[in-house]
C-alpha cells in the first residue's frame, strides 16, 4: 500500500527557514523527472504550480540538497527520488525573482507520494516564506 501524503500534512510552519536550507551540498543520487517501473522503489513529489512565474525546486533529505528541477508557472511537474531507507525530508521552494518556501520535515520512504500545490498568493501557503 502507498501512503500519500497532501501538502497541509507536510507543509506545517517552521521555526527556521535557514535551518532548512543550511547545507549546500548536492546528493551523489538524482532527481528525475521520468517515471520507473516500479514506484515502490522512489518518492514520488508532483508539485502545481499557480504562480504567474516558474518555481525552482529542492528536496532536503536530513539536511541534504537534492535540486529536483524547475515547475513552470500554471503547471504541474512529478519528480522521482529514490530515498535511502526512511529518512526527514522537507520541500524547498524559490519563486522566480521572489520568495524562497520551505514545508516542515516529515519523515517518508520509497513509495510515498507527495502532493505539494504552491498557491498563486504565497499567504496560503502553510510553510514558510521568505
Amino acid at each position: 500500500m502507498r501512503r500519500t501524503r497532501s501538502a497541509p500534512a507536510l507543509a506545517l510552519a517552521v521555526g527556521l527557514l535557514t535551518a532548512a536550507c543550511g547545507s549546500s551540498e548536492q546528493s551523489s543520487i538524482a532527481a528525475t523527472t521520468n517515471a520507473p517501473d516500479d514506484l515502490s522503489t522512489v518518492l514520488t513529489v508532483e508539485v502545481h504550480n499557480d504562480q504567474l512565474d516558474e518555481v525552482r525546486t529542492w528536496l532536503i533529505v536530513e539536511g541534504q540538497r537534492v535540486r529536483l528541477g524547475p515547475v513552470r508557472a500554471g503547471s504541474s511537474e512529478t519528480f522521482y527520488y529514490a530515498l535511502p531507507g526512511s529518512r526527514q525530508v522537507r520541500l524547498e521552494f524559490d519563486v522566480t525573482l521572489g520568495r524562497r518556501c520551505v514545508t516542515q520535515d516529515a519523515p517518508l520512504r520509497n513509495g510515498d507520494d507527495i502532493s505539494v500545490r504552491i498557491p498563486a498568493q504565497l499567504i496560503a501557503f502553510t510553510g514558510v516564506c521568505r
